[in-house]
């Protein structure tokens, strides 16, 4: 027969068999909880240096972009700056002054051009430009 002790051992040993299990099974729960939330950091900390390195790159292509636009206006500039009229008057007026010295010299032999002649006038004014029209 089976008493009521042996009764109350397998009752308190089934209890404890539970007891146990659940214990396990919620320090498993607990482990695969704390398993997902590590899994989900990571997967946030991905995402998130992926953001950062696209900005970068982002950021990065906008400073050569930029580096880029400013060094084609500097060019331009240079450019431009490389033919200031004066310069390029300059430059073209001394074959101008030597044809307007010349065609003095012609004048002055047939006696037609008497001083104050186009070389005087074009040395005087070497800021403007310098259009000779024969």
């Amino acid at each position: 027969m089976i008493s009521i002790e042996d009764e109350d051992k397998k009752q308190a040993e089934a209890a404890k068999q539970a007891l146990k299990r659940a214990r396990e099974i919620a320090i498993q729960e607990k482990a695969d909880a704390k398993k997902q939330a590590q899994m989900e950091r990571q997967e946030l900390q991905k995402l998130r240096a992926e953001e950062k390195a696209k900005r970068s790159r982002d950021f990065q292509e906008r400073k050569a972009a930029n580096a880029a636009s400013r060094q084609l206006l500097n060019e331009n500039k240079k450019v431009h700056a490389r033919k200031p009229r004066l310069a390029r008057n300059r430059k073209g007026s001394d074959s101008v002054i030597e044809a307007l010295e010349a065609y003095e010299d012609i004048g002055m032999e047939n006696g037609v051009d008497e001083g104050g002649g186009p070389v005087d006038r074009l040395r005087r004014a070497t800021r403007l430009p310098v259009r000779f029209r024969g």
